[in-house]
């Protein structure tokens, strides 16, 4: 019985396309019964469209989707690993990009020099000349601030799980290893982080657009609502369908850009291995702007596939507490039923009184 549903939709679909177009002998009485037939299919398909619209629509596209495929469970079990995909370069392109920031802004902060001495903040370059000793203080004094805090923020966590005593000496540990941390990176890349910008920058672009899709699969793209609590609520679905309907084309705009500027900078690349390269590290171009392409091109078939759910079933019922917890606002909601619960009582006394 699964099997003869598709093969009875497809033979359905066969024999009405072969009476539409099929042209026999004329002047036959078979000929005036197929031309009859075909104006009658015809006139049911029109007045279909015209009578209701929307369900003819529905029937036409969800029965040719059927005969051949179920394409809202094909896209959907494409999406479901993709999305795992997707997550994991988002996660390791921000850990990424703040790695390299951090590591990069430290570097140069610590390694460079006070003012003009030979002092930097880590004393790793010391100039013992008398105009120095500003400086070397100066760099005790940071140090010493930073151990405080350490130690304070250490003593603050583990207050719960160990005595004062250890707290304080653990936090001084932590500083005292954090020192040793930043001599030894600075003494094995004495000219900071090669490319460090240009890499976090890449982790950035992968972050942007892969993130962008994922907020599309979401629905956590920017919307106006003043707009659509304006629109009537029985032309709803059709203003969700042109909204996402028109980010769909824009996006897939978007990402033909982005497609053909990695295939010119990847054909140069392959040419000649020194052409669209970065001069800080050896990746090309083409590498780090497939983000866009691809992160633009997901987000246009999410936000269509939206747009067509949108449009058949309804868009999808707003949760207030959803809203709320989306807008950064933190909602109690036992606080919240407690207090409506003190508000009635006193309403119902006022009203009696």
């Amino acid at each position: 019985m699964i099997l003869l549903a598709p093969v009875g939709r497809l033979l359905l679909l066969v024999i009405v396309c072969a009476a539409i177009w099929w042209e026999p002998a004329a002047d036959t009485l078979r000929a005036k019964l197929l031309t009859g037939s075909q104006w009658l299919l015809l006139l049911v398909l029109v007045l279909g469209f015209l009578l209701v619209p929307k369900k003819a629509i529905e029937v036409v596209f969800r029965g040719i989707a059927l005969t051949f495929i179920d394409i809202r469970k094909l896209f959907a079990r494409l999406d479901k690993p993709w999305r795992q995909v997707e997550r994991g370069v988002v996660v390791l392109s921000a850990i990424a990009m703040t790695s390299l920031t951090f590591l990069s802004v430290l570097h140069r902060n610590f390694n460079g020099r006070i003012g003009d001495t030979g002092v930097n903040w880590l004393g790793v370059v010391v100039d013992p000349s008398p105009g120095n000793e500003s400086a070397q203080v100066k760099a005790i004094l940071l140090w010493v601030f930073l151990t405080i805090l350490m130690v304070m923020a250490t003593e603050r966590a583990l207050r719960a799980r160990l005595a004062f005593g250890p707290r304080l000496g653990l936090g001084f540990v932590f500083a005292v290893l954090f020192y040793v941390g930043c001599r030894a990176f600075v003494a094995l890349l004495p000219t900071n982080i090669p490319g460090a910008l240009t890499m976090s920058l890449g982790a950035l672009l992968y972050l942007a657009f892969f993130g962008a899709a994922i907020a599309a699969a979401d629905r956590k793209h920017l919307s106006v609502d003043a707009v659509r609590k304006a629109v009537p609520d029985r032309l709803q679905p059709l203003f969700a369908f042109l909204g996402l309907g028109f980010g769909a084309v824009f996006c897939g705009f978007l990402a033909s850009l982005g497609a053909m500027q990695v295939w010119s900078d990847y054909t140069l690349w392959a040419s000649d291995h020194a052409l669209k390269v970065y001069e800080s590290v050896p990746v090309p171009y083409w590498t780090v702007r497939l983000a866009i392409p691809v992160g633009l091109a997901v987000a246009a078939l999410r936000l269509a596939g939206h747009a067509c759910d949108d449009l058949w079933y309804g868009p999808p019922e707003e949760d207030e507490n959803a809203a709320i917890a989306n807008s950064g606002v933190k909602l109690d909601q036992k606080a919240l039923d407690e207090a409506l619960a003190s508000i009635e009582p006193r309403s119902e006394e006022g009203a009696k009184s």
